[in-house]
Parts: C-alpha cells; structure tokens; sequence
C-alpha cells in the first residue's frame, strides 16, 4: 500500500520484487556467525565457489525468464538461488562439515518467528479483506497501530531479557 501511495499503482510490482529479494536475504544475515566461523577456519573457499557458480545460475535463469515474467522473473531466479544457495546448502555444509547445530539454530530462529509471522499473516489479511487503504491517514494510522502492536507482542512473546534490556537502555537515553 506505501508504495501506490508514494509512486502510484503503475509500480505495485516493486514490492512483489523487493519481498522476492529481501527475504532470502534474512538467511545469511541471521547466520553471519556461522561465516566468522568459516573464515576462522579457513574453509569459506567452499562458499566462495558456491556464490560464484550460484551467481552464473541466476544471471542465465533471469535472462531465460524475463521475457515471461519481467521483472518479477529476475526477482524470482534470484529468490530461488538464494534459498538453494543460502538456505539449503550452506546450511548443509555448516551442519556436516563444520559441525554447527544448524536444526537447533532454525528451531530457536522458528520460535522467534512466530510473532512476525503472524503479525504479517494478519495485517496481509485485514489490509486485503477489512481495512480499506484510501486515504494516506488511514494507512499511517495503521501503520502507527500495527507497529506497536507488534512491539507489544515481541516484548511479551520474543524478547529475551538481554533484549528487553537494550531496549529499555534506549528509551532512558532517548527520555534524559
């Protein structure tokens, strides 16, 4: 809905294309300690070679798939090597050959997804089937409660108590 508000209908596509490039993405940032590890180690050649042949892959995939799907087919080949490249085989390779718990590290990553992934659910679902979004002060309205609903939620449901503890240590400098 941001998006047809700030540049207009012709560009709705472009969230479809942002999603399909940012998720991924989530994979390796959440794991950037697993590639401290690799470095240390000295075996992040594997990964080297890996992104390289994944980058070749996705160049020939978009170039086969824009004439039918534009720009989301790019976003799209991009999304499916990174979940293949990111998500499942350097997750193999972390878990067997260095030896990370990479089951228990996604058990703990699923648990702390679960108040984003339902806030996401149900504000796709109010936006799609309740809320109409025809005005700039209604989306800002919403966007004002659904952010601290889900401040809320995290608060009780996913913060640790290292967590709420920066949190908290920015609001007293913010407040002084």
């Amino acid at each position: 809905e941001f998006i047809v508000f700030w540049a207009g209908s012709d560009y709705a596509d472009a969230y479809v294309v942002a999603m399909l490039t940012m998720v991924p993405l989530a994979i390796p940032l959440v794991q950037s300690i697993a590639f401290a590890v690799i470095k240390a180690q000295g075996t992040h050649r594997f990964r080297s070679v890996l992104y390289t042949a994944l980058a070749v892959v996705n160049a020939v995939s978009t170039y086969f798939l824009i004439p039918a799907m534009g720009i989301i087919g790019a976003a799209l080949c991009t999304c499916v090597v990174f979940v293949i490249g990111h998500g499942i085989i350097m997750n193999w390779f972390y878990h067997k050959k260095i030896g990370l718990d990479i089951p228990a590290f996604w058990r703990n990553i699923g648990k702390m997804s679960i108040v984003p992934g339902a806030m996401i659910l149900v504000g796709i679902l109010l936006v799609k089937h309740v809320l109409p979004m025809n005005s700039l002060w209604w989306f800002l309205g919403w966007v004002i409660g659904y952010t601290v609903i889900f401040a809320v939620l995290s608060w009780i449901f996913s913060m640790n108590r290292y967590e709420k503890d920066l949190v908290i240590g920015l609001i007293k400098k913010l407040l002084l």
